[in-house]
């Protein structure tokens, strides 16, 4: 059954009597103060007038939202966290951040993540899941503004994401040279096959959050016909599936760089591929 259905109010109900104390809502009150403070120091170029046009749809939301979860110990993407390597970050918005990843597969390869911790897409709230993708057809979502600024340079892009030990979320965006969008889908399916791993097709109008339930691990590939396909994880999964497909000879044919850990890069070099996806991106960047 849709999630919507679901949450559906049953006919003939009515509000709850019993207002909320005051006491109970100063507590809801000091938890939300506390989730909205972030600490985090990058360049001056990333965060200049970052916040000002989410600050302004957010004030106008009312209620501001509520916390996300805490990490249980370190975590290398909540951008609060001192493990967080700051030369890497390209954007910072109200909810998320784009930033380079440590081996990238080509040099516009970036992750969009989001600030606080959550672990999936599924598990975003809906304050978050707009910076993403919610509104697909207007300029202030991070797929849009990376699709856009990728086109420029005659590069489509397969977002992709695995849940699955990984803590938290990272959408990863690769940039394919146009001209080869329409073998993505064969290769994706081909590749699949061969590793007995099983991809659904979800259908246009549905949601991932309608065909997965919270806490399942799954794999999840939107390609740059727009078609997307989910993998309900059981048991084992090639954790490097996604960049194992992308390098595949008839796409980016760079099998070299399967796994970013034999991809090392100096900080100099890091901080430079950062500047340069940076100034391309920055004409749709909408956190400006």
């Amino acid at each position: 059954m849709p999630v919507l259905k679901l949450n559906e109010q049953p006919a003939n109900t009515t509000g709850c009597p019993y207002g909320i104390t005051q006491e109970e809502d100063e507590t809801e009150a000091r938890k939300e103060a506390l989730g909205n403070q972030y600490f985090y120091d990058v360049s001056a170029d990333v965060m200049s007038g970052n916040m000002r046009g989410n600050k302004r749809r957010h004030n106008n939301q009312g209620r501001p939202p509520r916390p996300p979860p805490k990490p249980m110990g370190p975590c290398w993407f909540c951008l609060s966290s001192p493990e967080v390597e700051k030369h890497l970050v390209i954007s910072v918005g109200e909810h998320c951040y784009v930033a380079m990843p440590k081996g990238p597969l080509v040099p516009e390869h970036v992750l969009i993540l989001p600030i606080g911790h959550y672990q999936s897409i599924i598990e975003l709230p809906e304050e978050v899941l707009e910076e993403v993708d919610k509104y697909p057809f207007l300029d202030y979502n991070l797929l849009w503004a990376i699709t856009k600024a990728l086109k420029t340079v005659g590069k489509s892009v397969v977002f992709f994401e695995r849940s699955f030990k990984s803590p938290h979320l990272q959408i990863q965006c690769v940039a394919i040279p146009s001209e080869k969008e329409n073998l993505v889908k064969e290769v994706f399916v081909e590749m699949a096959a061969m590793q007995s791993i099983n991809l659904d097709e979800l259908p246009t109008h549905a949601e991932l959050r309608q065909v997965v339930p919270s806490g399942k691990p799954y794999f999840f590939v939107e390609l740059p016909k727009k078609e997307r396909f989910v993998c309900h994880i059981q048991g084992r999964f090639p954790l490097q599936f996604g960049r194992e497909v992308l390098a595949n000879q008839d796409l980016l044919n760079c099998v070299d760089r399967v796994d970013w850990k034999n991809c090392p890069s100096s900080k100099d070099l890091e901080t430079k591929e950062t500047a340069c996806f940076r100034k391309m991106f920055q004409p749709f960047d909408f956190t400006l």
